[in-house]
């Protein structure tokens, strides 16, 4: 009988009990988007588990940082990259 290839522990284990860096790998090796953007802000790592709507505070904050249409971008990327995560790690509702 063939042996079967261990699963992925994102696969068996609830998604919260994975480790954020194996996860981060997970999200990495599937979306090109998300590596992206995880390379390029590392620091948005750090809320990818949070469910919550998004907030104001770091769309104003963007905005005033980097103008309007940037703002509007990075803001956006980052609730994409939220998604992306969210989805791939099974944390989505």
């Amino acid at each position: 009988m063939p042996k079967s290839s261990p699963q992925p522990a994102w696969n068996i284990l609830p998604p919260q009990t994975v480790p954020v860096r194996q996860r981060k790998a997970h999200v990495r090796a599937c979306s090109d988007f998300a590596a992206d953007l995880l390379s390029r802000f590392p620091g948005w790592a750090r809320d990818l588990d949070e469910a919550c709507a998004p907030e104001i505070a770091p769309l104003a904050k963007a905005i005033k940082e980097h103008g309007l249409e940037p703002g509007l971008r990075r803001f956006r990327n980052r609730e994409m990259l939220h998604i992306v995560w969210r989805d791939l790690c099974g944390l989505a509702p």
